[in-house]
């Protein structure tokens, strides 16, 4: 490496590499302009110089073994498997051949390196669906057996699955929630009929919940609403506003395959490295649209299957999960949410709409 390339910043990373790099900063870091991101005026970091980046990318590194004529090079596995480098950096395999040379001059890999190519070593640490298929594990429970799965490990689902509880905030933010209903003409629902379903009728079974189990779906958006409902011209929709009152915590769906990792744990390391492909096929099982017809509902067992089971880890966890939130399919890049009690929600006020326009997309 030259002087020029020797120096990187925060900002060329994603979350995790970044961490690493803001905590290595320090009073004596020089201020300059990136040349891999191209930020200016920003603290920068010395390739090779610190112990913990180069650790870090070394943990990834050690998952993998080389000698294989069917594997990738390290440096498309840690870009597309791994997202180590931020958008921000033009040519990311630039910065990635720097990095390679700093743990080459620190005797950390050999010569060669950076040509070859490189395949996930076997682990300890098993697939949360023991064969590694998702699909297997969607045939079974859709037709075979949907209470007791045996070739599901539970307990890496929740290692994986807590790094993904956010919280949502409170009142105070003035963040708001809509819920729709379809009515048969202007004047619409009442506020009091625009929750969950109550017991006395049995709720449909939806991408969350199973049937029979109330639980309260809202929008983040009104404009979403319509969408989600289903409606169509000339169709009336009443729809709710539910505000948030207290800070509530949700699993994220929507960046299932997206686990920000530990770099600087190596079985939280192996145990995402053997589930990415399990949960690149559940984040497209929560983005796939699920058809009207009467047997759709079979579709929604898998998800179902886990958020059930991550409701159940409210018996053992001391934070409690109110529900999860995921992306519309109906209306993509606006967020849905699932609240496990629907009591705990109040409808403030209602607005029944009438649909004027529907715009439809095909392939």
């Amino acid at each position: 490496m030259n002087d020029k390339t020797k120096f990187c910043c925060s900002n060329c990373f994603e979350k995790g590499l970044k961490d690493i790099v803001e905590s290595a900063y320090d009073a004596k870091s020089p201020l300059g302009n990136c040349p891999y991101c191209g930020s200016s005026n920003v603290r920068l970091y010395e390739l090779g110089k610190h112990d913990e980046l180069q650790n870090a990318l070394y943990n990834v590194i050690s998952l993998y073994e080389s000698g294989s004529k069917a594997g990738e090079p390290m440096s498309m596995i840690l870009q597309k498997d791994w997202n180590i480098v931020s958008e921000k950096v033009e040519t990311p395999s630039r910065l990635l051949l720097s990095l390679f040379a700093s743990l080459f001059e620190n005797g950390m890999v050999s010569k060669g390196f950076s040509t070859r190519k490189f395949r996930l070593r076997r682990s300890a640490e098993k697939p949360f669906v023991e064969n590694g298929s998702w699909s297997s594990f969607a045939e079974h429970i859709k037709y075979k057996n949907r209470f007791h799965i045996p070739f599901i490990h539970l307990n890496s689902i929740q290692e994986l699955l807590l790094g993904l509880v956010e919280d949502i905030p409170d009142a105070d933010s003035n963040d708001l929630f809509y819920r729709g209903r379809i009515t048969n003409s202007k004047t619409g629902f009442k506020k009091e009929e625009m929750g969950a379903p109550p017991k006395n009728l049995l709720a449909a079974a939806g991408r969350v919940n199973p049937s029979g189990i109330r639980e309260l779906y809202l929008c983040h958006d009104r404009e979403t609403v319509p969408y989600e409902v289903r409606a169509t011209v000339p169709d009336y929709v009443s729809v709710g506003t539910f505000r948030c009152e207290k800070k509530r915590r949700v699993l994220n769906l929507s960046k299932i395959d997206q686990i920000v990792p530990d770099f600087t744990n190596l079985h939280a390391l192996r145990l995402l490295a053997v589930n990415k492909p399990l949960l690149h096929d559940f984040a497209q099982e929560v983005a796939k649209p699920v058809s009207s017809n009467p047997n759709a509902e079979l579709d929604y067992l898998p998800t179902q299957y886990i958020a059930e089971f991550v409701k159940s880890l409210n018996d053992t966890q001391t934070q409690q999960i109110d529900g999860v939130c995921f992306e519309s399919t109906m209306y993509p890049s606006h967020m849905n949410y699932c609240f496990f009690d629907p009591d705990d929600w109040k409808c403030s006020e209602v607005e029944t709409i009438q649909v004027k326009e529907i715009r439809i997309r095909t392939n």
